[in-house]
């Protein structure tokens, strides 16, 4: 019997599963594939997507894990599927947790009321979920912090965390609920920090080409404003703070 030569390329077809489209190209499993060089507006689209792909998968696996928590697969199997996906299954449960309390319902007006919110990470659901079924006015006040976040996209999810911490804290009642609207709205102090560097971008890109002098004095304060905003960060995490240069210090002072 004549031996054949392996094929060089064994794995061929398998790294052509392309998992997302665009119009300039795709993503693989290996990454980005680029056919041509593509306009910000398309580039912002497939960020979207991607978003879009990661928050679905994220409530499939949630959904997947309660499946089997439901018996409808034994044990073997989806710890299979976890090991190929690399997903442990403590985050397996977590999603589990978070995708027991928001149902999927296409009709905002459904009885239903802690939906999932297309336009809102899974992450900010995550943040909330905790809330869900302990009484009305939990209950009441993560679909309200959902809804407000919708209405500013400032609002990240630690800045709901904020505000369910606000709420425990305050006895879990209807005064600890409008301690937490507060503590949603104003954030954290590196949540705020974030949001005045959003704005001075904002500010940044306003200004006509010809304000050059304007348009620097606005980038200097970018950049301090990300030094302040990456300091509160790793400071909120239990880290020091960042050693500004001596030179921006001196600035700031004058």
């Amino acid at each position: 019997m004549t031996a054949h030569a392996p094929s060089p390329h064994p794995s061929r077809k398998a790294d052509r599963t392309v998992v997302l489209r665009f119009a300039f190209g795709h993503v693989d499993w290996r990454g980005l594939v680029v056919r041509r060089r593509p306009t910000s507006a398309e580039i912002a689209r497939a960020w979207r997507s991607v978003l879009a792909q990661r928050r679905g998968l994220q409530w499939g696996v949630g959904d997947l894990y309660n499946l089997f928590a439901d018996g409808f697969a034994d044990v073997a199997e989806v710890s299979d599927v976890l090991d190929l996906a690399e997903i442990s299954l403590a985050t397996a449960q977590r999603y589990g947790h978070t995708c027991r309390r928001f149902v999927r319902c296409d009709d905002a007006a459904s009885d239903l009321w802690p939906f999932r919110r297309r336009d809102l990470s899974f992450s900010h659901h995550s943040a909330v979920a905790g809330l869900i079924g302990k009484s009305e006015a939990a209950t009441a006040l993560a679909v309200s912090l959902l809804d407000r976040a919708l209405a500013d996209r400032t609002m990240s999810a630690e800045d709901l965390e904020d505000a369910v911490k606000a709420f425990r804290a305050s006895g879990s009642d209807a005064a600890g609920a409008a301690s937490a609207e507060r503590a949603a709205s104003e954030g954290s102090p590196a949540a705020r920090l974030e949001r005045l560097h959003g704005e001075a971008s904002r500010v940044l890109d306003g200004l006509p080409s010809d304000y050059r002098q304007e348009r620097e004095i606005v980038r200097s304060a970018l950049g301090l404003l990300a030094s302040a905003w990456e300091s509160a960060r790793n400071r909120e995490a239990g880290g020091a703070p960042i050693q500004i240069p001596l030179a921006v210090s001196q600035e700031v002072d004058a």
